[in-house]
């Protein structure tokens, strides 16, 4: 009985681990929703229904949920490692925008 306890222990503990990493969007597409988040919070900054619709845009764009978003934050925030290039990431997408930009003027 105990060996049977153990056995749905660990099941469940797998089973658990690997739902919540069908929840983490990809490093790619996670960057490119995070700078957008990023820019659309700059620009309604102080005016939340604004930024609260341009976020529900920006889901629905990449196909993902505030669940997911989270998710995915979690799980980055929680792995130093993994944090740090993501955000290598975020900062090349931001110079890559930057550029475009100043190309545009």
């Amino acid at each position: 009985m105990k060996k049977l306890l153990i056995l749905l222990f660990a099941f469940s503990t797998i089973f658990i681990a690997s739902c919540k990493k069908k929840n983490v969007i990809e490093k790619e597409k996670f960057a490119e929703v995070y700078v957008e988040i990023l820019i659309s919070q700059e620009k309604y900054k102080g005016d939340f229904a604004k930024a609260d619709s341009s976020r529900k845009v920006i889901y629905s764009k990449y196909e993902i949920t505030d669940e997911q978003y989270h998710s995915t934050l979690e799980n980055y925030g929680s792995d130093q490692k993994k944090w740090d290039d993501f955000f290598e990431l975020v900062n090349k997408k931001i110079d890559e925008l930057q550029k475009n930009n100043k190309n545009k003027k």
